[in-house]
């Protein structure tokens, strides 16, 4: 629920995707993130059912057979797919279809993969799933694998303006690209304000036309943290360490979290604006 509620602040136009292929755990390690199937090839599954636009997603993939499974492209097979007017259509693939990745059976060095994605503005409210397809040898031949996991998909508003309790500060208002930004989160409430992950719920928005529009955030451990009233936070990266970086143009930085009294929560948030030359 906190997660929802950090990221429910904007709609991330920016659809990043982040590969990362976990060393060696335990079999009950797989078992608490993979559903208990008869005797599966390709098991694919996300770390919720349910996310908002703007989430980043899990995917798991596991090779429970004994030789590799290949895919013809950088990020395992994968796509999405929409439920319309009653089937499946396919939405969008993620990988680079110039490129190719390698899925190792189970319990063999790196053997599970894990892909976070995120879920741009093109997902709207709905039912998804995510297919992955790839090609394993067998005796000689070539067999086609395939597994998918489902999802829903809601759209929640940004909270209102009223409640610009949050604090936020940049050390300088012109940068240059190559240049470090230090950000600086006050809580200006008189609760204590909590956030899910060590990025403070921070995401840039750059100005493009007329408007903002949602651009990059960064990367924080997903834990509890917590900012008590009139208690500041800094946090300092260099412009391209968001993804996407931080290129030359008008941007805003924003921090959102929330209270939590008597069993009810209260999303709170702040920005400040700067620009890049």
């Amino acid at each position: 629920m906190a997660n929802q509620d950090v990221y429910s602040l904007k709609k991330l136009l920016a659809l990043s995707v982040v590969f990362c292929v976990l060393g060696a755990a335990s079999a009950a390690a797989i078992a608490a993130v993979i559903p208990q199937v008869g005797q599966p090839s390709l098991i694919v599954t996300t770390d919720k059912d349910a996310y908002y636009t703007g989430e980043t997603m899990r995917i798991y993939l596991v090779n429970v057979l004994k030789e590799n499974i290949t895919f013809k492209d950088s990020a395992y097979g994968l796509h999405f797919e929409k439920w319309v007017n009653e089937k499946w259509e396919f939405l969008l693939s993620i990988g680079d279809p110039s490129g190719s990745s390698t899925l190792s059976p189970l319990g063999v060095g790196e053997y599970k993969a894990v892909v976070a994605y995120e879920l741009g503005e093109i997902f709207s409210e709905g039912k998804y799933r995510v297919v992955s397809i790839g090609d394993v040898s067998q005796r000689g031949q070539t067999m086609s694998m395939e597994a998918h996991s489902e999802f829903n998909v809601t759209v929640r508003s940004s909270p209102p303006a009223s409640l610009l309790l949050l604090e936020v500060t940049t050390d300088k208002a012109v940068y240059h690209e190559g240049d470090s930004i230090t950000i600086i989160i006050k809580n200006t409430s008189n609760q204590t304000v909590k956030f899910s992950s060590t990025a403070y719920g921070v995401i840039f928005e750059k100005w493009v036309e007329d408007k903002w529009v949602p651009y990059s955030s960064i990367y924080g451990a997903e834990v509890i943290v917590r900012l008590e009233p009139d208690q500041t936070h800094q946090i300092t990266l260099k412009l391209s360490e968001p993804s996407p970086p931080l290129t030359s143009g008008k941007y805003r930085v924003l921090s959102a979290g929330w209270i939590e009294h008597d069993g009810q929560f209260t999303q709170i948030w702040g920005y400040a604006e700067f620009i890049i030359e």
